[in-house]
């Protein structure tokens, strides 16, 4: 009779310990999958920032450009209207020297 529950005692534990070991090795393999879900999530989510990171810096980019390009154009059409206004200023003085030279000649 010891013996029968000695064995029962024994199967028991040795059960108890296969059902722990199965437990552990469960467990231990759901928390390396949901490491590597964490690991996968973390990576998909950088690799999105780092895209949202570089469409940003390339609408800064192309926004600084045409912010360049308008300047420069802004700062044309001003060259333009200034040498104009030099031309025209020039052209006038030039035109009253030229009247002047006649007036004195007469």
């Amino acid at each position: 009779m010891h013996d029968l529950i000695a064995n029962i005692i024994t199967l028991n534990v040795d059960r108890l310990s296969k059902g722990i070991a199965n437990i552990l090795t469960l467990h231990a393999d759901r928390l390396s999958q949901e490491i590597a879900n964490i690991e996968t999530l973390h990576a998909v989510r950088l690799s999105q920032e780092t895209a949202n990171i570089m469409t940003l810096h390339a609408v800064r980019l192309s926004q600084g450009i045409a912010n360049i390009m308008t300047l420069h154009a802004v700062r044309l059409s001003q060259g333009i209207a200034n040498i104009e206004t030099l031309h025209a200023v020039r052209l006038s003085q030039e035109t009253a020297n030229i009247e002047t030279l006649h007036v004195d000649k007469l």
